[in-house]
């Protein structure tokens, strides 16, 4: 993808899913999942690409798309309160990791120095 903005010193990236309407995004993903024989998590897919496409879709959103137009979300998984809560903590802490991670980086840092 080609990018046209202006502005190139925005570090932001492109989420090339914007834009997309949700049937033919939900197509792709059936189409997909069919390709990869992934046909029994499809739910589970679907709902990912509609989250990917865009991060602020909740719980409340998901269910209002599926008594919108049943035919199009009625086969969408709705996240269990324990998944929203893990991609909450994914938004609001993108760089979330354990305390060896740092670490072992700093460490590597100094020996590639010493040496």
């Amino acid at each position: 993808m080609i990018d046209t903005r202006d502005d190139k010193a925005d570090p932001a990236p492109i989420n090339i899913l914007y834009g997309i309407s949700h049937i033919n995004l939900l197509d792709g993903v059936k189409q997909f999942a069919e390709q990869k024989g992934l046909t029994g998590i499809l739910p589970l897919l679907k709902t990912g690409a509609l989250v990917a496409q865009d991060p602020t879709m909740n719980r409340v959103h998901i269910e209002q798309l599926k008594r919108t137009d049943a035919d199009v979300y009625g086969s969408i998984h709705t996240p269990t309160e324990e998944e929203m809560t893990a991609l909450d903590n994914e938004r609001v802490q993108v760089w979330h990791h354990k305390k060896e991670i740092p670490r072992t980086i700093i460490l590597c840092s100094i020996a590639a120095a010493v040496q």
